[in-house]
């Protein structure tokens, strides 16, 4: 179900048993554009811009659910250019839409009335891009038993398989005018109702879904015998094709409301029972583990000021739909579970990394190569190519020597640092070097940005206002800087480093960041001062130490590392003081990986990512702990 809205308030009516159930959320309704209703009529996609987009206004997919309300918005389409037409899956796995993101950048959302320059995607239920399913298309709808979509293409109507695009059939022979188009198809999927605009007189039609059987039909609103539940002075904008929903607006409430006949059978989220114990004896620093991300690689889970939230970097493609990270936010109260949902923040473009919190609780920052990315011809598989994995590490020599006898990160060199509102949608770009920008961190006030970049050719600590003025370079010495995170007094800053010292350690280093990547085996943890006085390396370990984060008190940090690890991979949490000494372990994951530490802001919670209680060896996911000093 869609309609176009322009009101100062949002509203839901819901009908439950004998009762009618209203329920009041506060969306500046003035900037939605498209509402649908799924089809069980829990949930909710819009169109919206003004203020919830970016600077430029820039209109995007959101979806609701309608229980839990405002809190529960999430931008589904990428955030970049200007997204239409947004639609449910029948089975209720994704969406499918209109974008014109590939040919409008962050800076632009010109042309959103110009269909050449919009194609039709479909995406899982992250809105993380599955297909492009036709190029320079608009107006999709999805039929009833989602197995077929229709849409405009170049003024005329088409029909294409929903899953993978192809199957494509035209189905009218003059031209249909898209801009005021009203594209349905029927509640049994036989039909498509379409109705036009030129020159102020609209025109109705109908047609069977193979384009057989076109005729004229009479325009106007059904109403199903609802006088006793819809006030008398209420507007009726739609009624879907079964009678079963109809949507109206309330002239003296302002409002606009769905009703549905008979009762909401909605599936209640009850917690998810944990298959095995998270803790261990021996984690006396470590109460009341409990699992927050199930499935995938969750990694860098990163706690909002007020400590009510996270912001993580996830992937996988069974959990979600990609082979590279994307920024998510999930809220920590009530517990996730497995079907909670993770609200994405970054574009589902490219490579993310690195997402932290502005004090503001809303404004968030993170990493990204989206700007460019590039696409096949049907799937967005936008993440860049790890070098080792590349054609160039077949073809290049010295390339595939060092692929074969290291492990290796890669350093992209399209990272940079992005500004993102509530929704995800871009505020401003913070840098825009050549080299790699990334793994940011925001200090206690909120007033600056501490991060790493390759500008200079070696990996060095740089810091930023937060608006992205004044950058200004931390670190000098030869090695990787990197993994930057503020002390809580926003006095110092913790981070890892690499020190290559002989002839053979600097000649290969060299080597490997000609090729954008670096060898984390060998790194210790150092602090610095904020304006770059008092450098001290705190560990001598060995092997490789990574992931500080200062605890509460400003003397300890919390980190990973595997100096005593007897199986390549396995990492645990130690805690030290900033001195070097009192060095403590926290877990005792058994060959398995713990790191990416951070405490909350109060002290009183431990977020980390670990391997336990995965159901295979590659999975990562996130866990909380109440923090026993």
């Amino acid at each position: 179900m869609r309609l176009a809205a322009a009101w100062s308030l949002f509203f839901v009516g819901l009908v439950w048993g004998d009762q009618t159930l209203i329920q009041r959320y506060q969306l500046p309704a003035k900037d939605i554009q498209q509402i649908v209703v799924s089809s069980n009529g829990r949930d909710i996609l819009f169109t919206a811009g003004g203020s919830f987009a970016n600077s430029q206004r820039c209109p995007q997919i959101y979806h609701m659910d309608i229980v839990n309300g405002v809190d529960s918005v999430k931008r589904v389409s990428t955030g970049l250019g200007a997204a239409l037409d947004p639609n449910f899956l029948a089975d209720g796995s994704g969406y499918v839409y209109s974008s014109s993101f590939e040919f409008n950048n962050i800076t632009s959302c010109g042309n959103t009335v110009k269909p050449h320059f919009f194609s039709i995607y479909r995406t899982d239920s992250h809105g993380n891009i599955i297909r492009r399913l036709a190029s320079r298309s608009t107006h999709p709808v999805v039929s009833a038993d989602g197995t077929r979509i229709v849409y405009l293409y170049k003024n005329q109507i088409w029909s294409m398989n929903a899953v993978t695009g192809k199957e494509k059939t035209q189905l009218t022979l003059f031209p249909i005018y898209g801009t005021k188009t009203d594209l349905r198809v029927g509640a049994k999927g036989h039909h498509i109702f379409f109705a036009q605009e030129k020159r102020g007189h609209k025109t109705c039609y109908k047609i069977n879904m193979d384009g057989s059987d076109l005729e004229s039909i009479e325009c106007r609103h059904h109403w199903k015998g609802l006088k006793d539940v819809i006030p008398t002075q209420s507007r009726i904008l739609y009624v879907s094709p079964n009678g079963e929903y109809v949507v109206y607006t309330d002239s003296k409430k302002e409002g606009i409301f769905v009703y549905r006949e008979g009762n909401f059978d909605y599936e209640l989220r009850e917690p998810v029972p944990i298959e095995n114990d998270l803790s261990l004896p021996e984690e006396k620093h470590l109460k009341n583990i409990k699992q927050l991300t199930f499935g995938g690689q969750n990694a860098e889970g990163y706690f909002s000021f007020d400590d009510q939230s996270i912001v993580l970097q996830a992937t996988g493609p069974s959990r979600y739909g990609t082979t590279c990270d994307q920024i998510y936010r999930l809220e920590l109260y009530p517990t996730p579970t497995k079907e909670t949902p993770l609200k994405r923040l970054s574009t589902g473009l490219g490579a993310c990394t690195c997402a932290y919190f502005h004090p503001n609780g809303e404004t968030t920052i993170h990493a990204s190569t989206f700007l460019n990315a590039s696409f096949d011809k049907h799937t967005a598989n936008s993440c860049p190519p790890k070098k080792c994995h590349s054609d160039e590490s077949r073809k290049d020599p010295v390339l595939k020597t060092l692929c074969n006898t290291s492990y290796v990160w890669d350093l992209f060199p399209d990272y940079d640092i992005f500004k993102v509102n509530k929704y995800g949608n871009i505020i401003s770009q913070l840098t825009n070097t050549p080299g790699y920008d990334a793994e940011g961190a925001v200090s206690p006030d909120g007033k600056h940005i501490v991060f790493m970049s390759v500008r200079t050719g070696d990996p060095e600590l740089w810091i930023m206002d937060f608006d992205g003025s004044n950058q200004r370079q931390l670190t000098f010495e030869l090695g990787y800087d990197g993994g930057p995170f503020f002390s809580p007094d926003g006095t110092k800053i913790g981070f890892r480093a690499s020190r290559p010292k002989t002839e053979e350690e600097i000649e290969k280093y060299k080597l490997l960041l000609k090729y954008d990547l670096v060898e984390p085996l060998a790194m210790e943890l150092f602090t610095i001062n904020v304006d770059g006085t008092g450098l001290r390396q705190i560990t001598k370990l060995g092997g490789s130490n990574w992931a500080p984060f200062y605890l509460n008190d400003n003397k300890r940090i919390i980190f990973s590392t595997n100096f005593n690890a007897s199986f390549f991979g396995a990492f645990d949490l130690y805690v030290i003081n900033e001195d070097g000494s009192g060095l403590e372990r926290v877990t005792y994951n058994k060959n398995g990986f713990d790191a990416f530490p951070m405490m909350s802001h109060k002290g009183d919670k431990l977020i980390w990512g670990s391997s336990r209680n995965g159901r295979d060896p590659t999975e990562l996911n996130l866990f909380l702990a109440d923090w026993v000093d």
